[in-house]
């Protein structure tokens, strides 16, 4: 609703409410919802232009499917959550300039989304992850000024969403 300061304050509340629950529970809806509340929480600081305390919730959230994997959760379900995470990380540090951290997170998040592909062939979902993944890692490499990388990344990006598009025309999302 156009209001991140309020948004920041319920995250903040949700986040406390998960950080309580979450050293006694094992289970994958508890783990969605502490990995959730750090995630939309650094949201709402990158609204309010917080890009350092944002960053540390992405970081947050990176930590909470790290423990989701130690947990041994359902390999799809984790992966997902490192794909999430590292975009969001890949953006704050893309907003700070810092772009080779940018570039070396979009490269991990390109593998993790190589991962949930393999898990899944027939899912566009995750082949438009991994060409949002090519994109970020595009705009990282120019960031860094290579450009021929840059735009090879980029081309094969955009030739997966068109791929989506032929097989999923009604895809909006793409």
């Amino acid at each position: 609703l156009g209001n991140p300061s309020l948004s920041a304050e319920r995250m903040r509340e949700s986040m406390e409410i998960a950080d309580r629950l979450l050293p006694k529970s094992h289970d994958l809806t508890t783990f969605q919802a502490a990995f959730r509340a750090p995630a939309f929480l650094g949201d709402a600081l990158s609204e309010l232009g917080n890009y350092d305390e944002a960053l540390a919730m992405y970081q947050k959230s990176l930590s909470i499917a790290q423990r989701m994997k130690d947990e041994s959760l359902p390999e799809k379900e984790v992966t997902l959550r490192f794909v999430v995470a590292l975009e969001r990380l890949g953006f704050a540090y893309s907003i700070k300039g810092e772009w080779q951290k940018a570039l070396d997170t979009h490269l991990e998040m390109l593998t993790k989304t190589e991962e949930l592909c393999a898990l899944d062939p027939g899912s566009l979902d995750y082949q438009r992850d991994k060409a949002t993944a090519l994109d970020h890692v595009g705009d990282s490499f120019r960031g860094v000024k290579n450009y021929p990388k840059a735009l090879e990344n980029g081309k094969r990006g955009l030739a997966m969403y068109e791929d989506i598009l032929r097989k999923d025309p009604q895809n909006a999302r793409t």
